[in-house]
């Protein structure tokens, strides 16, 4: 249940749909193997491609290519990330340690790829071409998309005493399989850099093309993508239940509803012809927006409209919620 005050809105528990896939159940188990490789070309062709409609075809394609209990992870990987942006969790690892990991997983001196990147300009760039021109250049492809996406998740997570050396270990690790091409989108993803001209938009409209024969069912997904801030959550739904089961998806305690955002108007008259002639309108506050969510254990989870976790930075905020005061009474 979901109860609006100002800007803000306590959201309490409730019992997902019937047959609804959870954030959980999309990790429980490891889906059939598929080579990286098959993403890396996908990412390739994507950069080379312009035209929307070429870039929905190619993603498509991927997408075809994926099998079901893969999918909600291929997702992830074409929006750059390894889970939804709102759960903070994040790979963020530096350009220099790439570079001494792609020195310490390939035996290549730092001070050579110091060098190559300081030619080529592009971290991708440079562990493609020194993984190419030192031995990989023929290297088999064996690395999974599995593999791949859960010792992603253990650089994440890898925290305090040495930490960095493990992040390192982990990705050296990754490196020393690695195709060129692999090198090149591991490094890019581990730094957040992908940068493949692919938004949301795109993966929904390739999702429904997919998995419901046409595009114009891509307002189903992005409704149920704007209450979830899940695209994994969609695509697993999608799979498992079909559209009718995308389309029962309900606000859910604990994943933030995406904001609407305003778009600027340069004059009154333009904004009124824009809404049809007539509009309501209410002064701003200053201050900062939050989305206030109690989740099914009882904790109060706030996101701002980028949808950031702050609870932290507003303990009377959760205070108040806490006791029972605030939306929802």
């Amino acid at each position: 249940m979901a109860a609006a005050v100002g800007g803000s809105f306590l959201i309490r528990p409730g019992a997902p749909a019937p047959g609804a896939v959870t954030g959980q159940e999309l990790h429980l188990s490891y889906p059939e193997a598929v080579n990286y490789e098959g993403v890396a070309a996908a990412y390739r062709d994507l950069e080379q491609v312009t035209g929307r409609l070429a870039l929905i075809d190619r993603l498509a394609e991927l997408l075809r290519q994926t099998p079901v209990q893969l999918l909600p992870r291929v997702v992830y990987l074409c929006q750059g990330e390894i889970a939804p942006a709102f759960t903070g969790i994040e790979i963020g690892l530096a350009d220099k340690m790439v570079t001494r990991a792609l020195a310490e997983g390939t035996g290549v001196p730092v001070d050579e790829v110091r060098a190559t990147l300081r030619e080529t300009g592009d971290l991708g760039l440079t562990v493609e071409q020194l993984l190419a021109s030192h031995g990989a250049a023929d290297r088999p492809s064996t690395l999974e998309v599995g593999v791949v996406f859960e010792t992603l998740h253990q650089i994440a997570a890898a925290a305090g005493p040495g930490s960095q050396g493990r992040k390192l270990e982990l990705l050296g690790g990754l490196l020393e399989r690695a195709t060129p091409l692999e090198g090149r989108y591991l490094a890019r993803t581990v730094t957040g850099s992908l940068r493949l001209g692919v938004g949301s938009p795109t993966i929904l409209d390739a999702l429904a093309l997919v998995h419901t024969g046409t595009r114009a069912n891509r307002p189903v997904l992005e409704r149920a993508y704007n209450i979830c801030s899940d695209l994994g959550l969609v695509a697993a739904t999608l799979v498992h239940g079909g559209l009718a089961e995308v389309e029962a998806m309900k606000v859910r305690p604990g994943n933030p509803v995406r904001p609407m955002l305003a778009q600027r108007m340069s004059e009154a008259t333009e904004l009124l012809a824009r809404l049809g002639g007539s509009c309501g309108a209410e002064y701003k506050y200053d201050g900062v927006r939050l989305q206030a969510h109690r989740t099914a254990d009882g904790r109060i989870e706030l996101f701002t409209r980028r949808l950031e976790r702050v609870a932290g930075q507003f303990p009377d905020v959760v205070e108040l919620l806490e006791g029972g005061s605030g939306p929802g009474r």
